[in-house]
């Protein structure tokens, strides 16, 4: 029996890396962040799109818990791509460009938030690509948590104007009553290309939350308008706004998770695995378990 499971587990761990690699397009997870942690967060999609440490305003970048499995993220750090790969691949262009060429996305962020301002002090950003010297008036997209209270989630896409755009607002009353604060959180945006809030869809923990407010006006713009820009992805800090100080997010982040698609409710629901995650082994750890696997199926088989 003990061979038998332990084979399985290391089709299970096996399975996971690669079966998921064609859908996803970034992949980050803490508990295997690389052999540089300080420095270099790598990416465990066929992208290759390995992300740098940023110091912001803190003037130092997150620090890495190996035995927690996560970064500790401050309101004034972050992560940027370090130009590995091209930012192109995360510009998740809208029809309102053209019909027919919006990208399709989905994006998971695991996250311990350990601190929330509030009072509109922060807008704690959690994963964007805008450009850097435009404050609001930014285009692409950007998705984070709301500084006026600690249960709503924003996903917004802009094409250099903050009146006419896609604003997607979700609360978790239900869900989380004191608000989404020291506890582990699998917060997740779908989206299929079209600019539209008809087209986007927020999960908390694998399960739609309640949307109290939107703007869907992005469709206003001039056919042509673009949210591409050459910004790189950044999760964490943003450095521009009122007060940069406070635009990244104070939480321990264990892993953030883009795909090409939008993933179906069932799929954000496995995801979530009941509150159990699947996370990315570590190398050493995924080579072991397949090694122990290949002996005990060549002992069965002499």
């Amino acid at each position: 029996m003990k061979r038998v499971t332990l084979s399985l587990v290391c089709g299970v761990l096996v399975g996971f890396v690669a079966s998921s690699q064609a859908a996803i397009i970034g992949l980050w997870d803490a508990a295997a962040p690389g052999a540089d942690p300080a420095n270099t967060w790598v990416d465990h999609s066929s992208s290759g799109y390995n992300l740098g440490s940023e110091a912001g305003d803190v003037g130092t970048g997150p620090v890495h818990n190996a035995a927690g499995g996560y970064y500790d993220m401050e309101l004034g750090n972050g992560f940027v791509g370090n130009g590995d790969a091209s930012e192109t691949i995360f510009d998740f262009e809208t029809d309102v460009f053209g019909a027919g060429a919006g990208t399709p996305f989905s994006m998971h962020v695991y996250k311990h938030r350990t601190g929330f301002l509030g009072g509109g002090t922060t807008g704690e950003n959690m994963v964007g690509k805008t450009t850097d010297n435009q404050g609001g008036q930014f285009n692409g997209w950007l998705w984070g948590g709301n500084g006026d209270n600690a249960q709503r989630f924003d996903f917004s896409m802009q094409v250099g104007n903050n009146s006419e755009r896609l604003y997607h607002r979700v609360q978790d009353d239900a869900g989380h009553a004191s608000g989404i604060n020291d506890v582990d959180v699998l917060l997740t945006v779908t989206h299929d290309g079209t600019g539209t809030h008809a087209g986007t869809q927020q999960y908390v923990n694998g399960v739609a939350a309640a949307q109290p407010w939107q703007l869907d006006t992005l469709g206003l713009n001039d056919e042509g308008s673009t949210v591409q820009n050459d910004s790189h992805l950044r999760i964490g800090w943003q450095p521009w706004g009122g007060n940069t100080a406070n635009s990244g997010t104070d939480s321990n982040l264990y892993f953030v998770e883009i795909h090409d698609t939008v993933l179906s409710a069932e799929d954000v629901a496995a995801r979530w695995n009941g509150g159990s995650p699947v996370r990315v082994p570590e190398p050493a750890s995924l080579a072991l378990l397949a090694l122990g696997g290949g002996l005990l199926w060549w002992r069965r088989r002499s």
